[in-house]
């Protein structure tokens, strides 16, 4: 069984190609030292100023660990103009 913390970010205008970089160059390669990870997605809907996330790992308690720490950078976030919406981590129900 798998499990995925799912995100959706509003980003403010501007730094577009900083926040980009940082997901790039910092937040990816951090992520990929995650316990338990096995994918991840991030998205963007230019049209909203909204990002979504998809992150999944191969147990609940290594999705709930990452979704904690997550949380508790939201002051870090905030400096990058990226604001959480939401944070869930959810079971895969089914994949393809």
């Amino acid at each position: 069984m798998s499990y995925v913390v799912v995100g959706v970010w509003e980003m403010s205008e501007g730094n577009a190609e900083e926040r980009l970089a940082g997901l790039r160059n910092v937040i990816v390669p951090g992520v990929r030292q995650a316990p338990g990870l096995l994918k991840g997605y991030w998205t963007a809907d230019v049209a909203s100023s909204r990002s979504y996330t998809w992150i999944m790992f191969d147990d609940r308690n290594c999705a709930e660990a990452f979704a904690s720490d997550v949380r508790a950078n939201t002051a870090e976030q905030a400096k990058n103009g990226v604001t959480s919406i939401s944070l869930a981590v959810t079971e895969v129900a089914a994949e393809t």
